[in-house]
């Protein structure tokens, strides 16, 4: 009986506990977990769900970036690292996100933090999915973890530019993305690449979420950040109308951090739609 074992299990597991599903899409299959009345429940609602696999990790304290690459399956060259914020609330309080906002590049990760996943990471994985014949060609993420003692912790992969941190990345890079991605599948990336050009400036994105559906969104038209939309729509007046969950992501590009944040926030201060939830703290 799994659902017994894996409450039995939490009788004793130390809290807080991170619950998840194997593949962990959305909110819906993931959950830290503070207390054991959380977790029997969550848990339980995921076995109900008829999930096959619920996955127990420790939760890892400290700050949260993950660190792209672009590969070929054989050889992979750095991006850039992306700081990530993940909770609903300001301070990392409220739910376990997917992504409510992010900047780049991660100020806090030095380079030597980058070349340690890099070779103790990316490149470990690459070959062990080329031992299986399966190599991976494209985007990887790597999201980690760095504690107090600037070591880091390994939490998942990323096969994409997550949601809320992929406009951030764009903005920086400064190369022509079909070139790019052409010379991964032609296979001169190794000759043609030794790295991938970024541009000095910084980007700082922000997640717009609506409490409910069909509400006018209203000053997107006066913003200068860069607008993109997860679900907002068109009513029959042309007019952008939330959905519930997720909105928008707007990110702000600029010379800094601070500034580009600066006017992020002065961004968002403009856009206004009934129930309009965001973090505050993105780059504090």
């Amino acid at each position: 009986d799994k659902p017994q074992l894996a409450v039995d299990y939490l009788k004793s597991a130390n809290l807080p506990v991170v619950i998840r599903t194997d593949e962990s899409l959305s909110g819906r299959d993931r959950l830290v977990c503070t207390t054991f009345i959380t977790a029997k429940t969550f848990t339980e609602d995921l076995f109900c769900r008829d999930e096959k696999k619920v996955i127990f990790e420790d939760y890892a304290y400290g700050h949260e970036f993950t660190f792209y690459v672009v590969t070929d399956g054989y050889q992979a060259i750095p991006l850039t690292s992306v700081a990530n914020y993940k909770f609903m609330e300001d301070g990392d309080g409220g739910i376990l996100t997917d992504g409510i906002g992010a900047f780049a590049p991660d100020y806090k990760i030095s380079k030597d933090i980058e070349a340690s996943v890099m070779k103790n990471v990316v490149n470990n994985i690459l070959q062990a999915l080329q031992k299986r014949e399966t190599p991976y060609m494209g985007i990887l993420g790597v999201d980690c973890v760095l504690n107090e003692d600037n070591k880091f912790v390994t939490l998942e992969f990323r096969p994409f530019l997550s949601d809320h941190d992929a406009q951030a990345v764009l903005n920086i890079v400064d190369e022509n993305l079909l070139t790019l991605f052409e010379a991964c599948a032609i296979g001169s990336f190794a000759d043609d690449y030794e790295c991938i050009n970024m541009s000095d400036n910084s980007s700082v994105s922000c997640v717009l979420s609506a409490r409910q559906s069909g509400k006018v969104i209203s000053g997107l038209d006066l913003v200068e950040s860069d607008i993109t939309h997860f679900a907002a729509k068109k009513n029959e007046y042309m007019e952008y109308e939330t959905v519930a969950g997720k909105t928008l992501v707007l990110t702000n590009t600029a010379k800094t951090l601070s500034r580009a944040k600066k006017h992020l926030y002065e961004d968002i201060e403009v856009i206004n739609f009934e129930g309009k939830k965001c973090r505050t703290d993105i780059c504090n």
